[in-house]
């Protein structure tokens, strides 16, 4: 009965420490495919000579991530097709990411993107690694590129807050995922 009793105390002092790893594991690899993401995208535009858009916007409390690729190996001109709104008309999306789905859903995982009041960006990297940036709806070829670190609107990086819960970094566990502008997508805690 002694022995019962004590692995019902020690079992009862375990479960918080269990349940905030296993947040903390869910948030981890909810940043590592977000992270993927971007390096896929910076490698593919290397590797294949052609530029690759990634296209974040809202989707419900969280973010979809979605990579193009270009015609051509230009940002600034670069044909990811034409577009209305959020939405390109391209018949293929290389690649997706959807915080909003079931399996991250189901965690309460959120996300949000800094500097900027909105939770739109596009990141174009080119076949040199360079990557240029909008933070407006995608609306096709005529859009505006930039990659003016200089500019006191943008920061050298764009960072994305990975957060469980409904108010970043409240109760919950939170990572950081860097874009600087100039290099490899990183992430922090």
């Amino acid at each position: 009965m002694v022995v019962v009793v004590l692995i019902a105390i020690l079992s009862a002092l375990a479960i918080p420490s269990m349940l905030q790893a296993g947040r903390e594991r869910r948030v981890q690899e909810a940043s590592t495919s977000v992270v993927d993401i971007f390096r896929n995208a910076r490698g593919r535009a290397m590797y294949r000579g052609r530029a690759q858009m990634v296209l974040v916007r809202p989707s419900g409390s969280a973010l979809r991530f979605d990579v193009f690729e270009s015609a051509n190996s230009r940002c600034r001109d670069g044909q990811f097709g034409a577009a209305t709104g959020d939405s390109p008309n391209l018949t293929t999306v290389i690649e997706t990411l959807d915080l909003a789905t079931t399996y991250y859903a189901r965690d309460g995982i959120n996300a949000t993107v800094t500097p900027g009041s909105t939770n739109r960006l596009r990141v174009c990297y080119t076949p040199m690694g360079n990557a240029f940036f909008g933070t407006s709806a995608y609306t096709g070829v005529t859009d505006t590129w930039s990659n003016n670190m200089a500019d006191p609107n943008v920061a050298p990086a764009f960072e994305i807050r990975l957060f469980q819960g409904a108010v970043a970094g409240v109760g919950g566990v939170a990572r950081r995922i860097l874009l600087p502008l100039g290099g490899t997508p990183r992430m922090r805690q």
